[in-house]
């Protein structure tokens, strides 16, 4: 039997229990650490060393150097209207394009523009030491005292002559060189260089010969009595220029030209040769230039004109190439379109004598008043022939169109009168031949009228070409 005393103790031993287990509670809360759950794993583990920060050293910002960017002109650009696209000066476009004139552009040029604050590079520095020479297969290159065909020659260089380079021109058409003691200039195209043109400093400028006197319309003459000896016609007009460059302005080429014309005027044996480099220039080589301006367009198969073609076929849709051209398109108007030349020569005639002289000239003009609209620049040609009649009926009103139009006229009747049958076959129709008939450095050839038409026609094109660039 528990006794009051023995339950007295019990009780005492609840109290003091439970009292300890409180403060054990109250002093966990307050300070102990807590128990954080540990997954086991059979791996073993290996104490963790912290990693001791790393110091980054910021990298310099590199300011880029501005790049000039390629633009292609397109159809009704102005040198003003790009500079204000890019927000830019005109100043700072002529510097980045060295040989770009601003009142001048044409549609697929390219020019490099600057951005804002832009700098250009200043003159390379050339070695000593850099020459350059000669082509193997040039000869009686001229060595002119100054930039420019009219140029006083110094002396004539053969192949392989190895001159000291000094520049170049802005144009890039005449390198500075010198010859022993000698300092003058040769054309760009006889030389064999060590580096691009581009790369010479500009040292000098082109001359271009001021003309003596100026001829409204602007005829080219023909040769004199010597029939073996062609003068360079004058220059054109202001008219002619204002066609030519307002042409460049719409997309004209400035390194293509065209023909409208019959079999007088299809190749190869008009101007053809000129691409293939079967032909001779003898003691014109200054034509060489312009054969280089106008390479691709000798050769080329114009829509307007073919063997048997005059006036009606060329301004007719039904003769249009109907893969090329559009269903009402007239063949001249496909063959400006699809090769947009700067020049065309017009050389028509010799198929039109069963039309009137008023049918002509009426179909003269819609060409006239056609290639005029849209920049192509017409060079006139008489024919050879006098196919419409006894009579020369036809040349004069090329005559008075050229002068109307002041536009150039070549003037080939009076060339062909000088040669042998004023250049003719026994048909009267068509010009006298032979595989020389591109070989100007041959007395014989020169006798033949398929000869002189591509002499003076590449002196034509030269002179207009010379007089409107």
């Amino acid at each position: 039997m528990i006794t009051v005393k023995n339950n007295t103790l019990i009780i005492i031993l609840l109290i003091v229990t439970f009292i300890f287990g409180a403060s054990l509670i109250v002093y966990s809360q307050m300070g102990s650490p807590a128990v954080a759950t540990i997954a086991l794993s059979d791996t073993p583990t290996r104490a963790v060393t912290a990693s001791p920060t790393t110091t980054v050293t910021p990298t310099p910002s590199i300011t880029p150097t501005p790049s000039l960017i390629s633009y292609k002109v397109i159809a009704g650009d102005t040198a003003l209207g790009i500079a204000a696209k890019f927000g830019i000066k005109l100043d700072l476009i002529v510097k980045a394009n060295p040989d770009l004139n601003p009142d001048l552009l044409f549609a697929g040029q390219t020019l490099m523009i600057p951005p804002p604050g832009w700098t250009p590079s200043p003159t390379p520095t050339l070695p000593p030491d850099l020459t350059a020479s000669i082509l193997p297969d040039a000869s009686s290159v001229r060595f002119r005292k100054d930039p420019g065909e009219a140029e006083t020659i110094l002396t004539f260089l053969p192949a392989n002559t190895v001159l000291k380079i000094f520049g170049r021109t802005a144009d890039k058409e005449w390198i500075e060189v010198q010859l022993g003691n000698q300092r003058g200039w040769v054309q760009a195209q006889w030389l064999q260089l060590p580096l691009s043109v581009a790369n010479l400093p500009v040292t000098g400028q082109t001359r271009i010969p001021t003309p003596t006197h100026t001829l409204t319309p602007t005829p080219i003459p023909p040769p004199p009595a010597d029939p073996y000896t062609f003068l360079a016609p004058p220059g054109v007009s202001a008219h002619a220029r204002e066609i030519y460059q307002r042409g460049l302005k719409l997309g004209n080429d400035p390194r293509v030209f065209s023909k409208a014309g019959d079999c007088h005027s299809d190749v190869p044996n008009f101007l053809g040769e000129f691409d293939s480099g079967r032909y001779q220039l003898g003691k014109y080589g200054y034509l060489q230039h312009t054969i280089n301006q106008f390479k691709g367009s000798f050769a080329s198969k114009s829509m307007a004109a073919a063997s048997g073609s005059n006036l009606a076929v060329v301004i007719n849709p039904l003769w249009a190439d109907p893969k090329l051209c559009g269903r009402s398109e007239k063949p001249i108007e496909c063959e400006v379109r699809t090769r947009k030349p700067s020049i065309m020569f017009v050389a028509m005639g010799t198929n039109e004598y069963n039309y009137s002289p008023q049918d002509y000239e009426e179909q003269m003009r819609v060409v006239l008043d056609y290639l005029i609209s849209k920049g192509v620049l017409p060079i006139i040609v008489t024919k050879a022939d006098q196919r419409e009649g006894l009579k020369d009926i036809l040349n004069p009103i090329n005559r008075k169109l050229a002068k109307e139009y002041d536009v150039p006229l070549w003037d080939f009747w009076i060339a062909s009168q000088k040669l042998p049958n004023k250049g003719l076959l026994e048909n009267k129709i068509h010009l006298t031949y032979s595989v020389d008939i591109f070989h100007f450095d041959s007395p014989e050839a020169l006798e033949l009228g398929w000869t002189i038409r591509n002499l003076t026609g590449l002196q034509a094109l030269d002179v207009v070409w010379r007089g409107v660039k």
